[in-house]
């Protein structure tokens, strides 16, 4: 029944998309390194959906498919998610623990460079790029003469489209080396302000709160002046830190003759958000960035019997208690823990269903608690008996609460989940508990709310309806712009002539000098003409004066 399902949902794709003009079979390559499955899912159902429409891919992942795909060729690099352990024993970075905005944005500028480091000197990468491979000899980038000759004996270099994920502007090498295909960018989080300027968006942080704060769309003073310093700290670390150490690790891997990051990403024909209004706020976007919404999101499956009958049977209903793909629930302090074991008991005729990587049962765990180490989330989340959603809200999860209508308790602890966790708070969807002072009483007092107080679930319904009401799905609305993109080879009639200006040409920061020099070469102009004058004048009416 599950491969079934699976399938009708792939064919209502094709069947979905046939409407709109077709391309011929394209090649595309794609790149999509990054070890979280929350990273991956939307773009391995963008990739799969373009392979079902007949396009063929080769696929950088870190989580391949378990059985062959047809025209969906993988290279697995899931051994990456390896180094999330050696990053946490080098500098003490961890997905467990509670991180602020400055410091995401101090460890994940060492930590770009670190994974680009790791996606293009690994094996399965050197042999596209035209490394040998070899253990015995120095692993030395070849010449560009000789990756072109490279590349014309072997086809499956030639690709007429990249897809790419933009957290590693080094793998935009793969553009060069691959004579210049058109790029669309894929992205899985909220808006980026880098990315915006990249791109040739506003940049506002009087009203955009940046997309890694606590913060939403009505910005007080204090807020205003905080979410000004982290956009000035963000875009410091990515002009003078990251892209110089960018560009030397591309072209330590791809060649000196590879262009600069800046001007490869300028020109980037299309970039696809898989958010929209119900995930984030309003801002001017240009016409070559498209909010689709939710790719990953497919057709509910039957939830197994285990599930189902704990929840059909449950008296006031259920709450489902994850901490999302990235976060373990055994990760959680065992004071913490407790605080959660006490809050879930106050509630006897609600059902928890709790998120729990180990076989041991938790210590004092009462009997309306069902601990599990996996949950088809998506599809329990569909289930009329669920109350709300424990999340550290990440981003498909806060897209499959809302698609499902479901209120939301969030615990951030790092990324964008603080960003998505206010936007529910602020929409009146969800509340917001700061795991580090968590308290029994704090904990008590917003599961009490979250059961007792409709307006959550009216205001998620809203959103809800938000994010479906829509010309057509965001899988099908990616997949038109895809091939439009490759329609109109690279589609640069989309591109607005901002994105090849330097920044201080964008914002006018060149005329406002030129301006400024005029106005003070005025100023300084009349001030000595004025001397001059005064001293004739005073000069004349003194030496009258003596004669």
């Amino acid at each position: 029944m599950l491969v079934d399902t699976t399938m009708l949902f792939w064919w209502l794709v094709v069947v979905g998309t046939s409407i709109c003009p077709t391309v011929d079979n394209a090649r595309i390559f794609a790149l999509f390194p990054t070890p979280s499955y929350s990273h991956q899912q939307p773009m391995l159902a963008l990739s799969k959906a373009l392979a079902a429409r007949g396009h063929n891919l080769t696929v950088i992942t870190t989580n391949p498919n378990k059985y062959p795909i047809e025209n969906h060729q993988e290279i697995d690099v899931g051994h990456f998610y390896g180094q999330w352990k050696i990053r946490q024993k080098e500098i003490g970075f961890s997905m467990q623990a509670r991180r602020n905005a400055y410091e995401w944005l101090s460890q994940c500028s060492s930590g770009v460079n670190h994974f680009c480091e790791l996606v293009l000197g690994s094996n399965e990468v050197q042999q596209l790029i035209g490394y040998s491979g070899s253990k015995e000899t120095d692993k030395k980038p070849h010449t560009v003469p000789e990756i072109g000759l490279r590349r014309s004996k072997n086809n499956n270099s030639d690709y007429d489209l990249i897809l790419y994920e933009p957290l590693y502007p080094c793998t935009l090498g793969f553009v060069h080396l691959f004579n210049n295909p058109p790029v669309i960018a894929v992205i899985s989080m909220p808006s980026h302000p880098y990315t915006d300027f990249m791109l040739g968006n506003t940049i506002n942080p009087s009203y955009m709160p940046l997309h890694i704060s606590p913060l939403n769309d009505n910005l007080n003073l204090f807020q205003r002046l905080w979410n000004t310093y982290l956009y000035l700290y963000l875009l410091y670390l990515q002009f003078f830190y990251v892209n110089d150490n960018q560009s030397l690790i591309m072209r330590k891997y791809f060649g000196e003759q590879t262009p600069s990051i800046e001007e490869l990403q300028s020109n980037i024909s299309l970039v696809l958000y898989s958010n929209d209004l119900s995930t984030t706020y309003p801002k001017a976007l240009q016409p070559h960035v498209i909010p689709v919404g939710a790719l990953h999101l497919t057709e509910n499956k039957p939830i197994p019997e285990k599930f189902k009958k704990w929840m059909d049977e449950a008296e006031e209903g259920v709450i489902i208690f994850s901490l999302d793909s990235n976060m373990l629930g055994t990760s959680v302090s065992e004071e913490k823990r407790a605080i959660f074991v006490r809050a879930f008991s106050m509630f006897p005729k609600v059902r928890i269903i709790w998120k729990w990587e180990s076989d041991q049962k938790i210590p004092e765990q009462s009997s309306n608690v069902l601990t599990t180490k996996w949950l088809p989330q998506q599809d329990i989340l569909a289930h009329p008996k669920v109350r709300f959603f424990i999340s550290q809200v990440g981003l498909q999860s806060m897209q499959e609460a809302i698609h499902n209508a479901v209120p939301v308790l969030g615990i951030p602890i790092f990324g964008d989940q603080d960003f998505n966790a206010r936007k529910l708070a602020s929409e009146g969807a969800g509340l917001v508990v700061e795991f580090e002072s968590l308290t029994f009483e704090a904990l008590n007092q917003s599961i009490h709310d979250l059961l007792t107080q409709n307006s959550f679930k009216e205001n998620m319904q809203r959103l809800s309806q938000i994010s479906k009401d829509k010309q057509s799905d965001a899988l099908s609305t990616a997949i038109w712009w895809v091939e439009y993109v490759l329609r109109h080879k690279g589609a640069k009639h989309l591109r607005p002539a901002v994105i090849k200006l330097k920044w201080y040409q964008a914002y006018l920061l060149d005329v406002l000098a030129i301006n400024i020099i005029i106005l003070a070469s005025a100023v300084i102009a009349f001030n000595w003409t004025l001397k001059k004058l005064f001293s004739i004048l005073f000069g004349y009416s003194i030496k009258n004066k003596k004669d």
